[in-house]
Parts: C-alpha cells; sequence; structure tokens
C-alpha cells in the first residue's frame, strides 16, 4: 500500500510506498476511503511532535479514518469484510479504572490514532475493535471523518462540562475552523445565543451560515468591547477557546461571573498563557480542558449525522496523495472548515 509517511518532524510528508498492515487479534483492517486534516493532531504532529512524547519515525498520522472493512483479526465478531466504518480517534485499554469510570480520555494507556500508532493517511489502516463503528448508509465517509473528532471534542467541552443551554451565551473563538465551527453547530443545537470570532469576512459570513447570532472580526473590532456591548456588559457564560497565547487572557477577561472557559488545548498561538488568578477567584471561573472525548457518544452523533441535525463543513476536498499539500492548507489557515483527504477512484 501507499502512505503519506512522516520520516522526520517539520519535513515535507512523502507519499510512498509501505508494506501492508496486518491485523492481529482484536483489530480490523480498513480501507481508507476519507480521513480529515486536523490542525494539532496531523499539522502539528507532523510539525513538531505537538509535546507528545518521541514516537518511532517513521509514521503517518490521521485520527479519525472512515472506510471499508478489508479483514478482521481472531477474535472479532461484530464486524465483516464490506462493513462501512468510521474509526473513533482516542485508544484506550477499556480496563484500567478511569476507563470503568466511562473516562475514557484519562486512560492509563490513553493514546491517539496517528499519533500513537500509524493513523488513516494511507491507503489501509488497522485500527482496535472496540474503535470502530458502522456507519449509517445515510452519511458519507467524508462527512463521517470530517464530524467524528471535532464533534466529539465539542460535544465533551460544550455539553458534557459546560453543559451548555438556552440560556447561555457561548463565545466562539476560531469560528471558521473545523472545531470552531463544529462548536458553533452543537451550541445552536442546544439553543444557546452565540457569538462567534473570525479574522476574515468569509470567516464571519461562514458562522453567520453555521448559525452564529452575532459575528465578531477580531482584526477590526475590539474583542472584548464588542462581546460587552453584546452581552449588556456582562461578559459570555462560556468560551470555547481554541487559539491559545493570543487570546486566552482575553478570553478569560471576556466571561461573566461563574464563566466557564473550555479548550481542548489547542495551542496555535503558542501554548503557554501568562494567568492573572485573581481574574479566576474572583468571578468565580471555572477552566476546563479535554484531551479527547468518551465513546459511549459515538452512537449519538452517528444518528445526529445521519438525521442530518449536525451538519460538519467540509472546505476542501484532496487525495490522500496530496496530504502534504492538504495539511499547508490547514496550517497557513486558508480553509473555512475541515479540510478532508479522499482515496482516488
Amino acid at each position: 500500500m501507499h502512505a503519506a509517511v512522516v520520516h522526520a518532524y517539520g519535513i515535507p510528508i512523502r507519499w510512498e510506498s509501505v508494506p501492508d498492515p496486518v491485523p492481529l487479534s482484536g483489530e480490523v483492517l480498513i480501507q481508507v476511503e476519507a480521513v480529515s486534516v486536523n490542525r494539532s493532531l496531523d499539522v502539528e504532529v507532523h510539525d513538531t511532535g505537538a509535546g507528545w512524547p518521541v514516537r518511532r519515525l517513521p509514521f503517518w498520522t490521521g485520527a479519525d479514518p472512515s472506510g471499508t472493512v478489508v479483514e478482521v483479526g481472531s477474535g472479532v465478531s461484530n464486524f465483516q469484510p464490506g462493513d462501512r466504518v468510521v474509526v473513533y480517534p482516542m485508544l484506550y485499554d477499556a480496563t484500567c479504572e478511569a476507563c470503568r469510570r466511562g473516562q475514557e480520555g484519562l486512560c492509563e494507556h490513553f493514546g491517539v490514532m496517528g499519533v500513537h500508532r500509524n493513523g488513516g493517511e494511507a491507503e489501509l489502516v488497522v485500527a482496535p475493535q472496540q474503535n470502530v463503528w458502522k456507519l449509517p448508509d445515510e452519511v458519507s465517509f467524508e462527512v463521517a471523518s470530517a464530524a467524528v473528532l471535532t464533534y466529539g471534542v465539542a460535544w465533551e467541552l460544550l455539553v458534557e462540562r459546560a453543559h451548555i443551554g438556552p440560556t447561555d451565551t457561548v463565545l466562539v473563538w476560531g469560528a471558521s475552523g473545523g472545531l470552531g465551527s463544529a462548536g458553533i453547530d452543537i451550541a445552536r443545537l442546544f439553543g444557546s445565543r452565540i457569538i462567534a470570532i473570525s479574522s476574515t469576512e468569509t470567516g464571519c459570513l461562514m458562522a453567520e451560515e453555521l448559525g452564529a447570532h452575532a459575528v465578531i472580526n477580531r482584526t477590526k473590532t475590539d474583542v472584548l468591547a464588542e462581546v460587552m456591548r453584546l452581552t449588556g456588559g456582562r461578559g459570555a457564560d462560556v468560551c470555547f477557546e481554541n487559539i491559545g497565547s493570543a487570546t486566552f487572557p482575553l478570553s478569560l477577561q471576556a466571561l461573566a461571573r461563574e464563566g466557564r472557559l473550555v479548550t481542548s488545548g489547542s495551542a496555535l498561538s503558542g501554548p503557554e498563557v501568562t494567568i492573572d488568578i485573581r481574574q479566576l477567584y474572583r468571578k468565580h471561573t471555572t477552566l476546563v480542558f479535554t484531551a479527547g472525548f468518551s465513546p459511549r457518544w459515538m452512537p449519538t452523533f452517528l444518528e445526529l449525522l445521519r438525521t442530518r441535525r449536525i451538519n460538519p463543513r467540509i472546505s476542501n476536498r484532496l487525495t490522500l496523495e496530496e496530504a502534504e499539500a492538504a495539511q499547508a492548507i490547514v496550517r497557513e489557515g486558508r480553509n473555512l472548515g475541515k479540510v478532508v483527504l479522499v482515496r482516488r477512484s
């Protein structure tokens, strides 16, 4: 088979021939039909390793592949060749105390597809059977891969941890990116008032189309002043922070009393931030972080996709062979929504 191989951090990806993977006991071999390009789990991992423990090179990324089952290893009875499937991105052992509590993101052996084992930027991928989910016929491979990771993380932060509802004002940074647009879609689903922030006019227009009630172009407007104007001086109840050091302090200032700032640790503008802790305790602020989401929500996501109650925005479609060009689009912020790689027909 061929894969988009990372031979060293920061050098161009090479589409080249590699040995076909073989499913071991409890594993499923999948022909990849689509996989999305994520900034933190593809671009940053390719560029620098993204702060994960050093892994063996070469490797290839791709956290959320979807496709067709080719072969199953021994002990696999839930899947057979020809099944349409999508891969849940987080690796977990299912036996540790955290997993038994339903907190797979805290698994003692936590990992991510495409980071801790070879991912879906390849013609074939092997995944543990517990990570493989059957895909409804109504959901395309492209849509499934565009949704599974970003919507899962956004759901974990906004729904599970921040408990958003119709009385909340939700501030969403990076509104035109994959994670930001997922945040808008989920906040809309729960009836929250949405203030979206983007750095471009096209991004602002897209946020409006997705359901944002107000948009702010941060290159032309004082974000904090505008948030306060829009909320009558109160601030936002929830801030979906997706940028990092450049915006984190401002996000805290924009929160209302008892506000919740949620983030998956995205560090597009840098991983280090300075916090005035007085802002936190005087306003009873809650900070929430997550590295993933529970697989128990996969049936919910797949049903929401099947019924089109959530609709991931796909910005660019390229072939698997064009992984390097696709990562450049995401790295440079030229996408409006998700960038998806597809198998050449």
